[in-house]
């Protein structure tokens, strides 16, 4: 390896790959090594010897002994410190030693590629700031803790130091070292490419590399530190620290030193690089204990590396505790294609897997796991990075109870400032076997993104689920963010398949919050998802979003169902802004296993539907609650809650709040609707929950649908409408159905301002199908205005049943081409009520109709507008009708001020008139009430004098008899009825609906003109002063509707010409031709 290639990569402050390969560091460390030992003299009389060619446990080899000794401390120090390739190189381990510690003072690093030991129990300290390499052949056999560092000073506490840099007899330093020290412009690397033999675990499985005695410490601590081989501390703590100078790394100041639990924090500019690859193993996995701590700036781990931490298999009590594996970087960490693991195969608690840094990289299918695969608790995955966390190439996480297994495990927790997830990567957190599993907790300052799925078909996403066979809870998954992108197939999903509940998915998102299907299959949905799986027992997992805005599209879905024994979760959304529901899947194809459909929505299912028939539930479903600004479905987006046939429960309801508007517009490419839905099929047994919308805009348009039915066994769902505009076109619908023997659903509007129905086949249907025997629902609307035009329609219905009734409460009602009506085809007909009118208008061909087929009885028709008006434009067709094929004619009621062009007759579709009929074709008719308000005869008369007057002086002589003059005698009432019908009145001449009120404290005479077209004469006429307490009454022959929508009465005058229109005494008139 060329000079310097190391520290190169190590200085990009990046984890790009190393440009050189293993095979070019073993040759440095085998074959350019010269196998030497030589003390300094450093030490005085103290100076370490080397004892060559003896015998050490049995076999040949090197001793160094001498040293200077300062309590349980015994220090060398050499010159240069190498082991050749098959030397055995031992300290001698004088009794009473507890630790040896050696330093190298000269330049060069130190190559071991023999065995490095010590003949007794103490620690072994070696400390070369040049380097350290440990080449494929090297071994350790030692039963202490070794510590291998490029430090150029060793801390004592207070009492001093002993270090390379200043080389001299070690002061009194007889307590157990405490520190580490760097303090030269570039401390030395440690490699190591160990694949010696390094005997067998305590589960028996082979190992290979450095290894120290079971239950000890092995730390390699230097400037960069690269792995290639094994690293072997059972039980014990394994450290790997990377650190530029100057800085401090502080031990634990026990019998086994160790690096100190947290680590002090040092700064990015003073830590260097770790880099595990080639395959090497990091092992701490005993009968309990057992820690790896990597910290580092850049921590890579690559090529099928794998470390290692737990209980292994057969080992361990209830009481044994594993340690943690914990990565500490100040920069950036990269784990590609290996594994980092902390598992419980034996018994008892397995650790922790804690991940800090600046930023991760998990790619090329890496692993974390902590998992129990045996009897106790797995421990949590932790993640925290300051930046990006990349997982991508079917990179996963797991927290898991394996087959098995008996325990819990503790969750997974990643914070990060932002995440991205692609090609298959997955957190993963479930029980195969007996126990709970925990939380998943996500937390993203910013962008979340999730996409995608990898060549198997598994999705990007977090799931948290209880497998097949588990007993036992799966735990939340909690994720918050920025902003959060689910595309692609990717998902939130919780569920049981076992015997347990599945858990929640609660999503916070700041800003907006996308989920977009477009370039998934079927098999591969984008959304978030919980549910009772097929076979499991247990209730389903809540889903809880609120986000500013909310996009779902090409087929995106959030699902609470269940499948099997148990109830689903309820769905709940809040959104500041829009909520934005669109579209279906561009790869739009049936479904052969599983009962998602493709379009965008919201649903919530009891029941499994296949290509091949639907494998019933039992249990009841979500409710859906939704609130947002403004919330838009098209292009056959859907909300739905659904009871699949052969299934027992409930459907949940579904409550939708808009601060704005709501909007339900358009079909899908394959004609689905979009829709608002929530229903019972055939063959299910459970109720169909309501719908229920409060906004201040509802809009139904382009064949959009909102409907509640019921077809199996049980009571049907009710829609109710709370805003003050609501608007149907174009097909636009509101609809309760039943298909069987249960009621349908109501339909209850209260409208503050209008309501809009325009299009054919837009309307509100309550209503029966074709062969339900079940009574149809009733309509129930309260409003300020109502039209219906174009052929849109209100009707109750029931062709083979009882229908429901017809309520309206509202101050005007224009039809126009529109349609009020009950249909009944069994037992009574059904009742049309409209109340509280100022007025009615119907034109073009409009019908209000409360008609009976076979033998039911006619309808009734009551139409109340005690101070208002019914209209009808004459010709035009416009009926009421409350008639009978051969039962009796219904009745029909109504009360006005004034009743316009319609009357009672016969009604034909062929005649142009205005009908009002409530006739039987084969059996009796009904009965047509008109009732107008009582008019008080004395109302506006004036009190006639108490004298008597002559009449002949009250009376103008005529004309000569004769002669072509005439007289003619013209009086002109003032109010109040006409004195006959022949009355003229000035010609278009309008006068308001309301009263004009005279001042009657004034004794003398007033002159008011009436409001008019056209400009009076100046002959105007004046109305004599009346008790403004009465209100006289004219009649007219007209209507008009001002710009307000307000309608007017006009009395026109006669055609007659009428030639003089003042008689005074002796005017002779010529008579008109």
């Amino acid at each position: 390896m060329k000079a310097g290639t190391w520290h190169r990569w190590f200085n990009k402050g990046t984890i790009a790959l190393i440009p050189v390969s293993m095979s070019a560091i073993a040759l440095l460390s085998d074959t350019a090594v010269i196998a030497q030992v030589t003390p300094d003299r450093t030490l005085g009389s103290e100076q370490s010897t080397v004892n060559r060619n003896v015998t050490i446990n049995g076999r040949n080899g090197d001793r160094i002994e001498g040293g200077a000794r300062r309590g349980a401390n015994l220090f060398h120090s050499f010159e240069q410190f190498n082991v050749g390739n098959g030397q055995r190189l031992y300290f001698a381990n004088p009794e009473g030693v507890f630790n040896i510690i050696g330093r190298v003072t000269g330049r060069g690093a130190s190559n071991i590629s023999g065995t490095l030991g010590v003949q007794g129990n103490a620690n072994l300290f070696l400390m070369n700031p040049n380097g350290i390499v440990f080449g494929n052949n090297a071994t350790l056999d030692l039963r202490g803790s070794f510590v291998g560092t490029t430090a150029n000073r060793l801390q004592f506490g207070t009492q001093g130091f002993f270090g390379t840099n200043d080389p001299q007899t070690p002061p009194l330093l007889t307590i157990n070292p405490s520190a580490l020290l760097f303090n030269q412009a570039r401390p030395g690397k440690i490699q190591t490419q160990s694949v010696a033999d390094a005997g067998e675990s305590l589960a028996g499985n082979p190992l290979l590399g450095l290894r120290v005695a079971d239950g000890q410490n092995l730390l390699l601590i230097g400037g960069e530190v690269a792995i290639a081989g094994g690293l072997n501390a059972l039980g014990g703590q394994l450290g790997l620290f990377a650190v530029k100078a100057p800085a401090t790394v502080e031990l634990s100041a026990d019998s086994r030193p160790s690096l100190q639990q947290p680590v002090r924090q040092l700064s990015r500019s003073s830590r260097g690089n770790v880099l595990i690859n080639g395959g090497a193993l990091l092992n701490v996995r005993a009968d309990h204990g057992g820690e790896i701590q990597i910290n580092a700036e850049d921590i890579q781990i690559r090529e099928n590396s794998i470390l290692r931490a737990g209980i292994d298999q057969d080992l361990g009590n209830r009481d044994s505790q594993a340690g943690d594996i914990i990565l500490n970087a100040t920069g950036n960490i990269e784990i590609s294609g290996s594994n980092v693991l902390n598992s419980l195969i034996g018994m008892g608690t397995s650790g922790d897997l804690v991940i800090r840094g600046r930023s991760l990289v998990l790619n090329e299918g890496a692993i974390l796991s902590a998992a129990t695969l045996s009897q106790g608790n797995a421990g949590r995955v932790v993640i925290q990075v300051a930046g990006s966390a990349v997982l991508t190439e079917s990179a996963t996480v797991f927290n898991t109870i394996n087959p098995d297994a008996i325990g819990s495990t503790g969750g997974i927790f990643l914070e990060a400032g932002s995440l991205t997830m692609t090609d298959g990567a997955e957190l993963v957190a479930n029980t195969n076997s007996t126990g709970d599993v925990g939380n998943i907790i996500v937390r993203v300052r910013g962008d979340a993104r999730l996409s995608g799925v990898n060549s198997q078909g598994d999705p990007s996403g977090i799931l948290n689920v209880v497998r097949p066979g588990g007993i036992g809870n799966a735990g939340e998954i909690r994720l918050s963010a920025g902003s959060l992108s689910l595309t692609n197939g990717a998902r939130l999903q919780t569920n049981t398949r076992g015997q347990g509940n599945a858990g929640n998915v609660i999503v916070r998102v700041r800003d907006r919050f996308l989920l977009d299907s477009e370039a998934a299959g079927i098999q591969d949905l984008t959304g978030i998802f919980t549910a009772v799986g097929t076979d499991g027992v247990g209730k389903g997992g809540a889903i809880d979003i609120q986000s500013g805005s909310l996009v779902v599209l090409n087929g995106a879905q959030l699902t609470a169902n269940t499948f099997a024994q148990g109830d689903a979760g309820d769905i709940t959304i809040q959104v500041r802004e829009q909520a934005i529901f669109d579209g279906s899947n561009n790869n739009y194809q049936t479904a052969d296993d599983r009962n998602e459909v493709v379009r965008s929505g919201v649903f919530s299912a009891v029941g499994e539907r296949f290509t091949d028939g639907t494998i019933p539930a039992f249990g009841n479903g979500g409710d859906i609650r939704l609130s947002a600004n403004q919330i838009k479905l098209r292009n056959g987006a859907a909300l739905g809650t659904a009871v699949l046939s052969g299934s027992r429960g409930d459907a949940g309801s579904i409550t939708i709040t808009a601060t704005d508007r709501v909007s339900v517009d358009g079909r899908s490419r394959n004609r689905d609707a979009s829709s608002i839905r929530t229903q019972v099929n055939p063959g299910a047994v459970g109720n169909a929950n309501g719908i229920q919308i409060t906004t201040d805009r509802l809009t139904v348009s382009n064949e959009g649908l909102l409907q509640a039915s019921i077809g199996g066994d049980g009571k049907a769902g009710n829609i109710r409408i709370n805003s003050r505009i609501l608007e149907l076109f174009n097909g636009g619908r509101l609809l309760t159905t039943t298909a069987g023997s249960r009621p349908a659903g109501d339909i209850d509007l209260r409208v503050d301002d209008r309501i809009t129905l325009s299009g054919q086949t837009s309307g509100l249907f309550a209503s029966t199908e074709r062969n339900a025997t079940g009574r149809g629902g009733s309509i129930n609307i309260t409003t300020h205005q109502l039209a219906v035009s174009d052929r849109a329609a209100i009707t109750v219905s029931s062709p083979a049943g009882r229908a429901g009734n017809l309520t309206i409460a509202a101050n005007q009602i224009r039809l126009n081409q529109g349609r009020l009506t009950a249909e009944a085809g069994v037992g009574s007909g059904a009742e049309i009520t409209l109340q509280g009118l100022d007025s009615l208008l119907l034109q073009n061909n409009s019908l209000i109709s409360a008609q009976a087929s076979d033998n039911a009885t006619g309808g009734n028709v009551t139409v109340d507008a005690p101070n208002g008006f019914v209209v009808a434009v004459p010709e035009q067709n416009n009926d009421i009708i409350a008639s009978a094929d051969q039962g009796r004619g219904g009745n029909i009621s109504i009360t006005a001020q004034g009743i316009f062009s319609i009357g009672q007759q016969r009604s034909s579709p062929q005649n142009q008139t205005n009908d009002i009929d409530a006739s039987s074709r084969f059996n009796q008719s009904g009965t047509v009430t008109i009732n107008q308000p009582d008019i008080d005869p004395s109302q506006g008369l004036i009190e006639l004098p108490t004298d008597v007057v002559d009449r002949s002086t009250q009376i103008a002589r005529g004309c000569t008899p004769g002669s072509d003059e005439s007289s003619r005698f013209v009086a002109t009432g003032r109010g109040g009825l006409p004195i006959s019908p022949d009355q003229p009145l000035r010609d278009r001449a309008i006068v308001s609906l309301g009263w004009v009120a005279l001042d009657s404290e004034r004794s003398d005479r007033q002159s008011i003109p009436l409001q008019a077209t056209e400009s009076q004469s100046q002959d105007e006429r004046s109305l004599e002063q009346v008790d403004s307490s009465k209100s006289a009454v004219m009649e007219a022959s007209e209507f008009s509707r001002d710009a307000n929508g307000k309608v007017v009465l006009v009395a026109q005058a006669q055609t007659e010409e009428v030639v003089g229109e003042h008689v005074g005494d002796r005017v002779c008139l010529e008579r008109s031709p």
